[in-house]
């Protein structure tokens, strides 16, 4: 436990890591925010990347005033695998903001990330939800994402499609489907579904095969596919339709994301902006880079690169990529190397497949500085997404 000295008749704010019997006073804190369920929370230690520091609580005296929870993720991106943090569910009471209480919170979150290896942290966030938004652009997140939905009409499906809820033991199903769509766009590769409380996972099969999962909830005062796992490369009306129809719905709310392929695979749907965006902070470059070698020399590999150099900056950061002989190492920057300069922001959107870098290179917001590499082959080598869509892998 540490604290913070308080003001002059004010109790000092001392920050700790969650204990049992917190709950008590945590939940009509969380509750005020919505969204989560009280026992969704209760069982919150079922999810398998919450570690025994992952939430951190701020006290006055015997007082809980501020609360602040990390989960340990894996992205996919391509052959690498990025551990990331999520950030959720930071709170502080009202009599108590303007103390610093958010801003430490923050600061205790990226003390987790360094000693469980995070290279980045990911939150959704509110743009008019308060001051905690305008803090974390402050410290240098970038969107990456908005969220949509749309109200739809079930229709008919092809036939051929059968639709059975995820029975306990066939939870791996959906973990295998989880893993052939992040592997065609940039996500969520691992998460403990037994934790999201009031959800039910459906899977549909045709002839059998397991083509589709679908999560499914009552959300503002709508049943919700808030989540769809499939193979990109199939039209997902189908999967959809099939699962409204299995439940008897004869409209529903479906979750997208304006980069994901549900969204552009769906044209006729009435899409609408919804609130929140999802927000990322690269916690340390070197660590980003050095999760995303095998990627990288994978995609080297393939590009049929020989002896090359390519520095990437962010921030405060500046690390080069060397790929030699068929492997990838980080090095230190050399004059010479061929330079892609994120300093104004963009790396992570970027990495995500949700900006386009040859016109941010055009506008000047990227800078590139040509060396050995042309600005296409630095694109190629470094991105491998069509489509970004955080919403149907992480759910709302």
């Amino acid at each position: 436990m540490s604290t913070t000295r308080a003001e002059p008749g004010r109790p000092d704010i001392a920050y700790r890591c969650w204990r049992p019997g917190d709950d008590d006073q945590l939940w009509p804190m969380i509750e005020s925010v919505g969204w989560l369920s009280e026992s969704r929370y209760a069982a919150k230690f079922n999810d398998a990347g919450l570690m025994e520091d992952s939430i951190v609580v701020a006290e006055a005296g015997d007082e809980i005033v501020g609360h602040c929870l990390t989960a340990v993720r894996t992205l996919v991106h391509g052959d690498a695998r990025l551990r990331i943090g999520n950030v959720g569910q930071v709170i502080v009471r009202e009599e108590y903001r303007g103390r610093g209480i958010g801003a430490e919170l923050y600061a205790r979150t990226l003390s987790f990330a360094a000693r469980n290896g995070i290279c980045a942290i990911w939150l959704v966030a509110h743009p008019d939800g308060g001051p905690a938004y305008e803090m974390y652009m402050r410290r240098g997140f970038g969107i990456v994402q908005g969220r949509m939905a749309s109200i739809v009409e079930t229709r008919s499906s092809r036939k051929g499609l059968n639709v059975r809820k995820v029975r306990p033991t066939k939870t791996r199903i959906t973990s295998n489907l989880r893993r052939k769509f992040a592997a065609t766009t940039a996500g969520v590769e691992d998460r403990n579904t037994d934790v999201s409380n009031g959800t039910e996972w459906y899977i549909v099969r045709d002839a059998e095969i397991p083509v589709a999962a679908a999560a499914i909830r009552f959300v503002d005062d709508q049943w919700t596919l808030a989540s769809l796992l499939y193979d990109t490369n199939t039209d997902p009306a189908d999967y959809l339709n099939a699962v409204a129809t299995a439940l008897e719905l004869t409209t529903f709310q479906l979750h997208g994301s304006p980069r994901g392929h549900l969204v552009e695979a769906t044209p006729g749907f009435q899409w609408e902006k919804r609130s929140g965006e999802n927000l990322f902070h690269i916690v340390s470059l070197r660590r980003l880079l050095g999760q995303l070698a095998p990627f990288l020399r994978t995609r080297g590999r393939s590009l049929g690169l020989k002896s090359t150099r390519l520095t990437v900056s962010a921030r405060d950061e500046a690390i080069a990529i060397q790929f030699a002989q068929g492997n990838v190492s980080l090095a230190d920057p050399l004059p010479g190397d061929s330079e892609l300069s994120f300093n104004g922001g963009g790396l992570i959107p970027a990495l995500f497949g949700t900006l386009n870098l040859r016109e941010e290179v055009a506008e000047g917001r990227v800078t590139f500085d040509a060396g050995n590499l042309d600005l296409d082959t630095a694109m190629a080598w470094l991105l491998p997404f069509e489509y970004c869509d955080f919403t149907q892998l992480a759910g709302w």
